[in-house]
């Protein structure tokens, strides 16, 4: 068990009597405090605050939300005002007066009203890109959580295998000095004192190569937790647990098949495609705005204030064949998004086979649900 402390070592003080000299203490030296023991949900929440792609992930459903938000927003209540003022100096055609100088004033509020289905599919495709970026987050924290608990139990393995090295070297290193004390009074043969260095020999070099694996383990975890690779790490050790997961092959694929980030985020971006093809196949919908203008003049021969309500449609005739572009862009991306929803497919019909593989040995299978279902666990 590793403690978290801070030791201090002070010397003692050498008293200086020279011409009233003030004595004085050397600094007290200080060790490195030892880092406190990891515990599993520790490791877990500091791999996923640190670990890049598992933010970068967060970052983009981020987005997708602001884009949903912004697709909500064009179909909400929206208007401006606009006012424009000027001067002119005119000559009149039909005098009197035959020259004017005057100022207008000219003020105007818009208000567009949405038509047509485009801007409720906008909506629609951002929101299944915004299931679609979520899915992805999560299956970015599920992988991750699974890799540092991974990387953890592995530490603590290689560690109590270093033990077993330790443990096994300290007793070839009894038997060697057992041996050659009874070679020494004559008991027995020199050849059993050099046989007793073959087991000190070989337990030296298990024990170095498990200590290299420790080194390697250790790093591993300091990866996924975002660490420098080579600073030190102590894990608690976890109880073992010997409860296990009471699931049918039928209901374990279900749950694999409607958890799965993958596939999941796969139905989701299909959706979100098909939507933007048919937004994109109505970029020929009329766009209506309506007006209120209010004008104020100085010119004498005209009004001096009008007011009007005015209404407008437009109707798209020409774009250079963006549209035309945009539907095949959306049909490409609709294609692609189906062809990766078939690659989810196909894992699908892996994990279906892997569940049957389980429900043959359940004895291997309930020690790593026991992984999963941790990792899983942790990070709710």
């Amino acid at each position: 068990m590793a403690i978290a402390a801070s030791l201090l070592s002070g010397a003692g003080a050498a008293l200086a009597q020279s011409d009233g000299a003030v004595p004085t203490a050397p600094p007290a030296s200080t060790t490195p405090a030892i880092p406190a023991p990891l515990t599993l949900s520790s490791a877990i929440a500091e791999a996923l605050a640190a670990n890049p792609i598992a933010r970068s992930a967060g970052y983009q459903a981020a987005q997708a939300e602001a884009r949903l938000g912004q697709a909500e927003a064009q179909r909400r209540l929206q208007f401006s005002f606009s006012s424009t003022a000027g001067g002119s100096n005119v000559d009149v055609y039909q005098p009197p007066p035959a020259h004017e100088t005057f100022g207008s004033l000219q003020n105007s509020v818009t208000l567009p009203i949405p038509i047509g289905s485009r801007p409720r599919l906008v909506v629609t495709q951002s929101r299944e890109q915004v299931r679609a970026a979520q899915a992805q987050l999560q299956g970015a924290r599920v992988a991750l959580a699974a890799q540092v608990v991974t990387a953890y139990y592995d530490l603590l393995k290689k560690q109590a295998l270093a033990a077993i090295a330790q443990d096994t070297l300290a007793q070839a290193q009894r038997q060697q000095a057992e041996a050659q004390k009874r070679f020494r009074a004559g008991d027995v043969p020199e050849l059993d004192a050099i046989r007793a260095q073959v087991p000190v020999a070989s337990a030296q070099a298990s024990l170095a190569q498990m200590e290299t694996d420790v080194a390697i383990a250790r790093q591993t975890l300091n990866g996924l937790l975002g660490r420098p690779l080579a600073a030190p790490v102590s894990v608690e050790d976890v109880p073992a647990t010997l409860a296990g997961i009471d699931l049918t092959p039928e209901s374990a694929l279900s749950q694999a098949l409607a958890n799965n980030a993958e596939v999941c985020a796969a139905d989701a971006t299909i959706r979100a495609n098909t939507a933007a093809l048919a937004a994109a196949r109505r970029y020929r919908d009329p766009s209506l705005s309506l007006q209120a203008i209010h004008n104020r003049s100085g010119d004498k021969t005209g009004f001096s204030r009008e007011d009007s309500l005015q209404a407008t449609i437009s109707l798209p005739l020409s774009d250079g064949g963006l549209g035309a572009a945009q539907v095949r862009e959306a049909t490409a991306a609709l294609a692609q998004s189906q062809g990766c929803c078939r690659g989810a497919a196909n894992g699908g019909d892996q994990c279906r086979h892997g569940v049957s593989h389980g429900a043959e040995q359940p004895s291997a299978g309930a020690g790593s649900g026991d992984d999963a279902r941790c990792g899983s666990d942790q990070l709710r």
